[in-house]
């Protein structure tokens, strides 16, 4: 009886831990027998299926967790439906991938949070061309036309939906994988490749999408309280196949039969892939072979998840790292960085394979020196050939940086009761800061070297804040990453860059019950400080008053030395990625995807705001969550106003820079927060 027992106990012990043991669900929506009537052409998506399921089926996927959803099931309804099945049947820890091989097509916004006034679409089985030849060939159909033919357009703000609901049920330890092999927008075709969309926009008559961003009154759709605790969901990874101004191609498999070119690439690289992969590194490998398959398209990664190992996997600690633009010789390469980054002429960088993640554990490629450099980009020269063909396939870690600035003074704190560091310690500390160019030790601090009771402390002297925790402050390798990280603070804190063909109008704008103030939105642009209480919620307003089109980039630089991404920026809810912030002549753009809460500690905030005529991405420059000191709010309102008091003549003029015309424009934004009345 009691053997009988223990049995049952032991079964029903194992049925609980199947039930609690992570599964992996995959979603495929293959669309390419559309009805003639419809309009669009065949494609072959057929043919991705079963090389998506036999690479899945490789990595662990069990037959029954993969569904297919194909042409004539795959409607709209069919498709919204296979997702709410989806959904239903996950469980929390879950690993999920879901994967589109259709038509794209952008359709007039329909909400007023797409840039360019367009939502990107999937193109469902029942989705439909106008027949009208006069429409087609005005760019828009009518009213009544248009709300018909929408209807059956699967828009992403739906998708974004059902994946915010499937994020909430799977839970922070899930996993979400989104593949999307289709073209997003277009208006030609360049050779003989099958194109997966390419059909200009579906809009009605009238409709002038420059015209969505400006209004004001359908901005805030989605109220910023609204949207959750991003840390409570499951983290997700969108690979795309083109950029949303690309067409996306169709490639030939190894049995020479057409088929998607980002279904291509990734079964292509999971067929050698090692364990501990992350998604970062996935994508670097996709872009390799994608460039090699169909040149001038480039696939886009998204989301908050790219540090983690493939389908569930942990977190890796990714070290910064800088990719590479284009190889110009087996000895020469041009990275996508330069001068605020630390790679001026002179400095050092170690070339790795893509996806290392700590170069101190892996072995270069080659070593290199910076010959030439602007602002955005350096070239370097390389100490041997890697090897390596595709860009995409190198990461560049600065070894030696080298910031033009006036030399950094430290001192070690000596006032602090029983707390002093020995004369030896001292000693020793001293010995280590001399070692390093950067640092004198004459004139008034800088920075601030404390004894802890267990890390050592360097500050900001001017204001107390810390600046970073080491583990031995005797240690110069670990003062030397600290004081480049100041270095590379006090130059873009300082920096201001005038070019008066290329830059931009910035406003921040309230926000009240999820919608933007209309007096703020109405006001003429004033370049002044702003006030807000504390509380507020802001929103960015950029308009581009020049000639040319720009990318905008800006950076939150605190007072404590630490950097935050504010645009581009992948890690909050909807990602703003760098190809997205184009704003064309004459244009403004919002983004009512990015609401700012604004909260203690009271006092002033600088945004530095990047303008330039080519795409940059400057959110590589942001402070390391691991080297981050979270404790802004422990600082009490005289100490910050203290700061901005003695800094605002520096900060909102700064350091004039020689700069070429194409490197654009760099200056402030300055806002004060004040105590809620």
């Amino acid at each position: 009886m009691r053997t009988k027992f223990r049995l049952s106990l032991l079964a029903l012990l194992f049925t609980v831990s199947l039930a609690n043991a992570q599964q992996k669900h995959a979603l495929i929506f293959a669309i390419g027998e559309y009805p003639e009537e419809g309009g669009w052409s065949k494609i072959s998506s057929a043919q991705d299926v079963a090389y998506i399921k036999n690479t899945l089926l490789k990595q662990g996927f069990k037959e029954t967790g993969i569904k297919t959803v194909s042409d004539s099931v795959a409607t709209k309804a069919g498709i919204e439906n296979a997702l709410k099945n989806l959904i239903a049947t996950v469980n929390p820890k879950d690993v999920v991938v879901i994967h589109f091989s259709s038509h794209g097509e952008q359709v007039a916004d329909n909400n007023g949070d797409e840039a360019d006034g367009y939502d990107e679409t999937i193109v469902s089985y029942d989705a439909k061309l106008s027949a009208d030849k006069e429409a087609v060939a005005r760019g828009s159909v009518s009213k009544t036309e248009y709300e018909k033919l929408q209807a059956n357009y699967f828009r992403d703000d739906e998708f974004g939906k059902y994946i915010q609901e499937l994020r909430t049920k799977l839970g922070k330890e899930g996993d979400v994988m989104v593949v999307m092999d289709n073209c997003h927008s277009g208006t030609g075709t360049r050779g003989s490749a099958k194109v997966r969309g390419g059909k200009g926009a579906l809009k009605p008559d009238g409709y002038n999408p420059a015209s969505k961003k400006q209004t004001g009154d359908e901005v805030f759709q989605e109220n910023a309280g609204a949207r959750g605790t991003e840390t409570d969901l499951a983290t997700y990874v969108v690979i795309s196949a083109a950029l949303a101004s690309e067409l996306n191609y169709e490639t030939t498999g190894d049995d020479a039969v057409s088929m998607g070119s980002l279904t291509y690439a990734f079964s292509k690289v999971f067929e050698n892939l090692p364990a501990g992969t992350t998604y970062r590194t996935l994508f670097a490998k996709i872009q390799a072979i994608m460039n090699e398959k169909v040149p001038g398209q480039h696939p886009v990664l998204e989301g908050n998840g790219l540090d983690r190992s493939l389908f569930g996997g942990n977190f890796v600690n990714q070290k910064p790292y800088f990719t590479v633009e284009k190889i110009t010789t087996p000895l020469d390469i041009v990275v996508k960085a330069g001068t605020f980054a630390g790679l001026n002429v002179g400095a050092k960088v170690n070339v790795y394979p893509a996806g290392t993640a700590d170069p101190s554990k892996a072995t270069p490629l080659a070593k290199g020196v910076v010959t030439k450099a602007s602002n955005y980009q350096s070239t370097i020269k390389l100490d041997k050939s890697t090897k390596v063909a595709q860009p995409s396939l190198l990461f560049v870690f600065v070894s030696e940086p080298v910031f033009n600035v006036k030399p950094i003074v430290v001192a070690i704190a000596t006032s602090r009761g029983n707390n002093n560091y020995s004369a030896t310690e001292t000693d020793n500390i001293s010995a280590a800061l001399k070692k390093l160019k950067l640092v004198t030790m004459v004139g008034t601090p800088d920075l601030l070297i404390e004894k802890g009771n267990g890390d050592d402390t360097i500050k900001v002297a001017s204001n107390g804040f810390p600046f970073a925790n080491i583990t031995n402050a005797a240690d110069t390798a670990e003062l030397r990453k600290v004081i480049n990280r100041y270095a590379q603070y006090q130059l873009l804190q300082k920096l201001v860059v005038k070019d008066s063909t290329v830059t931009a109008q910035v406003k921040l704008v309230k926000v009240t019950n999820g919608k933007p103030d209309e007096k703020f939105m109405a006001a003429k642009f004033q370049d002044i400080p702003y006030e807000f209480n504390e509380g507020d919620t802001i929103m960015l307003w950029v308009k581009n008053p020049s000639k040319k089109d720009i990318y905008v980039n800006i950076l939150d630089i605190q007072p404590n030395g630490q950097i935050n991404p504010m645009l581009p920026n992948t890690s909050i809810e909807k990602p703003i990625v760098a190809s997205e912030l184009k704003i064309p002549a004459g244009q403004t753009r919002t983004f009512p995807e990015y609401i700012i809460l604004l909260a203690p500690p009271l006092g002033t905030e600088i945004f530095k705001v990047f303008v330039t005529t080519k795409e940059i991405n400057i959110e590589g420059l942001a402070t390391p969550e691991s080297e981050q000191v979270k404790t802004r709010g422990d600082l009490n309102l005289s100490q910050f106003e203290s700061l901005m008091i003695n800094s605002n003549n520096t900060a909102t003029r700064g350091a004039q820079v020689s700069v070429k015309p194409t490197d654009g424009s760099v200056f402030n934004i300055l806002f004060r927060i004040k105590e809620k009345q």
